[in-house]
């Protein structure tokens, strides 16, 4: 039986997690990928196109300020009924100079065509993907 969407994007949160980052980018990426972040920081871009912007993005925000990397932890998982999965997450990392420890939830709604993610929606807070999903 073939991978369903909500397999293929939770194994892609593994492997981002354990460091992989060219094996996520060539196994779950689509080459016309969009990243939404879904966050409004001058620092931070709103939209990320591409395998190489999205290697960039990774380096830049998930693991030069931290000591490993930054931990998307999967709280939550599903696949809505348009086939989109819906992942709320939780953040977790220590920062590399301070070794503060940060933690926050985030949550992601990716869109897939052909096994590889094109589009993900990022949201600052579960409230805001559960109203976007429609489950609120």
């Amino acid at each position: 039986m073939p991978e369903g969407n909500l397999q293929i994007v939770q194994r892609g949160y593994d492997v981002l997690n354990r460091g992989e980052i060219d094996r996520f980018l060539t196994e779950f990426v689509d080459p016309e990928y969009e990243f939404h972040t879904g966050v409004r920081v001058p620092s931070i871009p709103t939209v990320v196109r591409g395998r190489d912007e999205l290697r960039a993005w990774i380096q830049q925000w998930y693991q030069e300020p931290w000591e490993g990397q930054l931990q998307m932890d999967v709280e939550r998982i599903e696949e809505l009924d348009d086939g989109r999965v819906l992942a709320l997450l939780r953040l977790r990392a220590s920062g590399r100079e301070s070794g503060a420890r940060v933690e926050t939830e985030y949550a992601h709604i990716t869109t897939l065509r052909e096994g590889l993610a094109v589009r993900v929606d990022g949201f600052p807070s579960w409230k805001q993907a559960l109203s976007a999903a429609g489950r609120d």
